[in-house]
């Protein structure tokens, strides 16, 4: 429990945006070193890109009684800057660029550059989403899990579980159901493929 607090304060910490192009290029930093921490993470739910949600949130009518914006710092600038995918796919998009510039690309295609240089930066990803959510719909999800895999993440599951909205996913975590049980699956599928011994 104690790591898994670490960790999440860890990865909280690096998501926090800044206007600046230096600092943003140090925090872009800071996510990569962050999840060389993280054994694996399941995303619930989440508006992974807070400008897309905030005009979904406008088309409801309920995006001045949201803390979106004002948590957010109220520009499109600052949300694309806040934005979880956005945030990460510039991070990611930073290491290809470093490892390309060092490797000779006359032998390397760029996809495999890309593939090779995600898949041993990022830990195996859940996403997960209620289907009939009505806070933050699904295809925020699958719009985070499409940016992940355009950036060479091949580790990156999606679940969507039918007739289930956006408090039902957190219920099931706590009180039992198929949040909970994809979840402890997809978790015990994932140990099993770190345990198998690799082929050499």
């Amino acid at each position: 429990e104690a790591k898994y607090q670490r960790e999440t304060a860890t990865l909280s910490s690096s998501w926090k945006g800044s206007s600046s192009s230096s600092t943003t290029n140090s925090l872009d930093r800071n996510i990569v070193n962050a999840l060389g921490n993280v054994d694996s993470f399941v995303g619930l739910s989440g508006p992974y890109d807070i400008s897309h949600h905030f005009d979904y949130e406008a088309a409801r009518g309920v995006e001045e009684l949201s803390p979106l914006k004002p948590v957010n710092g109220y520009t499109r600038q600052n949300f694309h800057i806040n934005s979880p995918a956005r945030r990460l796919r510039t991070a990611l998009a930073h290491v290809h660029s470093a490892r390309t510039s060092t490797q000779n690309t006359a032998a390397t295609t760029n996809d495999t550059v890309s593939t090779a240089a995600m898949d041993d930066v990022m830990p195996p990803l859940l996403l997960m989403h209620g289907i009939v959510d009505a806070t933050v719909p699904f295809t925020s999800t699958a719009e985070a899990a499409r940016i992940l895999k355009s950036c060479g993440v091949t580790h990156c599951d999606e679940i969507y579980l039918a007739e289930t909205g956006h408090q039902d996913v957190v219920i099931q975590f706590m009180m039992g159901g198929p949040a909970l049980d994809e979840t402890l699956d997809w978790i015990r599928r994932i140990d099993e493929r770190s345990s198998k011994p690799s082929s050499s």
